[in-house]
This record gives structure tokens, C-alpha cells and sequence, in this order.
């Protein structure tokens, strides 16, 4: 998206002054909605909308090899499909699909974020939760937090089928198991409580802003996007845009990142228990 000098300045001298275009203040986020189940054929998904940006979140669990550690592994894929955005076509979000996934695989390694232990089914075999993450509409902005934010919540609704272990019987270690095939013996994901939300602090003409809308990225300098567990504990970070900081802007950044992502996760948890959509924002 391009927009003209003169929207721009528009833009900027509206962040400097504390007063955005829609009426938010720079510490102020959006309303979002929120749809869980929505997609038949998976343990558990979830719809997100945020502004005009709209991202579906699908979760399928497998079982497969574990990891070097033996434990269960999530698995990230992310793409923007064509008409989400006039840029995608032509596998135009190719490049924009690997980055995000990086991230998500990024935030996701940190220890605090799922208990891949609890995937453990028997010795060799693991549950694998594969994340599939579709970009449908990319024309409202701040695709990493709406993303994450459709995993989180995937998450939180996925079932996994109950196990049953079968063991020797002179030695009753484990050498077996039988998937339950009665569709209402589930299980939730355990070990997910800090698993972190994604929040992306943009720097506008030396003033820090949340949740930017499409036309105020067009006048983004530097870009931080932040990975914070419900603890308000730094996971991950990447520097998105080419834009240097300062030190003392880069502190700034990181406090509005966790008073963010500390309102995110009570907007969250208000949202999923209500079924209808949330407004976060820094207090």
C-alpha cells in the first residue's frame, strides 16, 4: 500500500500529538473478535479479525518420531494466500509467510512456552501439532499479533484424542497404546498457560505506537515485534523494517511491549469466556 506526503504527515503529526486517525491513543489497541471451532477436520481452531485483518488457525495433532530429547514437537506452517492482499498475488507473500513462521517457531522454543513432555504418548512416539496459520485478509495492519493471537486461541481449544497404553506384563513398561475412537473422549493441550503472545511496537518520527493500522505502516521507521508469556516474561524478539533504535527508545519499546502484552492476555482470557470479541489496550 502507498499513500501520499501529505497523508503521511497527516499520519505522523496526528501520532506526535497522541491522537491516531481512528481515535486511539498510541498505547490504545483495537477491538478484535474471536471464533473458535471453526474448522471441522482439526483438533482445534480458531478465526481472528482484527481491523481488516483477518487470519484462521488451524491445529492438527499427529503422531510421530519425538525430538532429539524425546519429547512431542509444534510445528508452524504460515501462509498469505493470494487475495488477502493486492501484493500476495503471484506468490507475492511468499517471503512474508517464511518470516512469520520463523517467528512463531521462534517464540514457541522458549522452554515456559508448552510442555512438550506432556506430548510424550510411549517411548518413540509423540504427539506432533502441526500449526496452520492463513493469512485471508491483510488490508488492517498488525498481521503478527493478529496471527498469534489466532494461535494462542487455537490452541486453547484443541482436543487431543485419549490414549490408552498398553504394557508388558512382566515388566509393565509401556510397548503400545490404542487412540480412543469415541469422538467425546478428549483431552485438553496441558502445559500451554505461558505460551506468548506476539506485540509489535512500531517507532513513528521518534514516537512509539501499538497496533498500527495498514495506512500508519506505511510511515513506520523501526519495528520491534516481541514474544511475551502471561508473566510478562521476554521469550523472543525480532527487528522487523530496517530502522536502528536508540537505547533509551528501545526501553521504551520493551515497557509498552509488556503492559501490551499483559492487557492482551486479561482481554483474551475476558473474550474467551464471554464468546464475543475483545478490546485490549494499554491502561
Amino acid at each position: 500500500m502507498r499513500i501520499s506526503s501529505a497523508e503521511s504527515k497527516y499520519i505522523i503529526d496526528g501520532i506526535k500529538a497522541n491522537f491516531r486517525q481512528d481515535g486511539r491513543t498510541c498505547d490504545t489497541y483495537r477491538e478484535f473478535s474471536i471464533d473458535t471451532d471453526v474448522v471441522s477436520n482439526t483438533n482445534g481452531s480458531a478465526r481472528v479479525q482484527l481491523g481488516g485483518t483477518h487470519v484462521l488457525c488451524g491445529i492438527k495433532a499427529m503422531t510421530g518420531e519425538p525430538d532429539a530429547s524425546g519429547n512431542g514437537r509444534i510445528e508452524f506452517y504460515v501462509e498469505c494466500t493470494a487475495g488477502a492482499k493486492a501484493e500476495f498475488a503471484h506468490r507475492g507473500g511468499e517471503s512474508l509467510g517464511i518470516d512469520m513462521t520463523n517467528m512463531l517457531k521462534k517464540m514457541a522454543q522458549n522452554e515456559s512456552a508448552i510442555n512438550v513432555e506432556g506430548l510424550r504418548i510411549i517411548p518413540g512416539t509423540v504427539w506432533v501439532l502441526r500449526v496452520d496459520v492463513l493469512v485471508l485478509h491483510c488490508m488492517g495492519g498488525n498481521l503478527y499479533d493478529c496471527a498469534a493471537l489466532a494461535v494462542r486461541t487455537a490452541l486453547d481449544s484443541t482436543k487431543l484424542p485419549k490414549i490408552d497404553v498398553v504394557t508388558d506384563a512382566e515388566t509393565n513398561e509401556p510397548i503400545d497404546f490404542d487412540v480412543s475412537s469415541d469422538p467425546h473422549a478428549v483431552q485438553s493441550v496441558g502445559g500451554i498457560e505461558q505460551f506468548p503472545l506476539l506485540v509489535t511496537i512500531s517507532e513513528v518520527d521518534s514516537t512509539c505506537i501499538i497496533d498500527c493500522t495498514e495506512q500508519e505502516e506505511c510511515c513506520v521507521g523501526g519495528r520491534l515485534v516481541v514474544a511475551l508469556n502471561r508473566s510478562g516474561n521476554l521469550c523472543a524478539i525480532n527487528q522487523d523494517r530496517s530502522g536502528g533504535f536508540s537505547p533509551a527508545a528501545l526501553i521504551d519499546m520493551l515497557r509498552m511491549a509488556r503492559q501490551t502484552g499483559t492487557s492482551l492476555f486479561q482481554k483474551l482470557d475476558v473474550t474467551m469466556a464471554s464468546g464475543k470479541g475483545g478490546l485490549a489496550g494499554s491502561d
